[in-house]
């Protein structure tokens, strides 16, 4: 699916976004390219919805991506973080969420590359 984004000179790749595709469906395969793009986000498999903003009785599942394709002994994820997961204090009162999904954020080190002049 995101093989043709992939440029054959490009060294780091990120793709993010609302795939609307259930981490547990047989699409997901295609969507990581049987591993050529990494998803930091893989083993907590944690929801990118709030389950209180679905109907009663429905179940929350992650559809938001964060992929990241590059070596990745050279461009290692540090770090992976959530956002929007709590609800706020609205300026006009009451709580709510800043979205109904939750962002995913991922830290990447990124190797220096030094050039001389002659």
């Amino acid at each position: 699916m995101l093989r043709a984004a992939r440029g054959g000179d490009t060294e780091l790749m990120i793709a993010s976004g609302d795939f609307n595709l259930p981490s547990g469906s047989a699409l997901y395969e295609a969507v990581v390219d049987a591993g050529a793009w990494r998803d930091p986000f893989a083993a907590a498999d944690l929801p990118t919805f709030h389950a209180e903003l679905l109907p009663a009785g429905a179940a929350a599942y992650r559809v938001d991506y964060l992929l990241v394709h590059g070596d990745p002994d050279r461009y290692t994820v540090t770090r992976t973080e959530l956002l929007f997961t709590e609800p706020v204090a609205m300026p006009l009162g009451g709580m709510a969420y800043l979205s109904d999904h939750v962002a995913q954020t991922a830290t990447i080190a990124v190797p220096q590359t030094w050039t001389s002049k002659p």
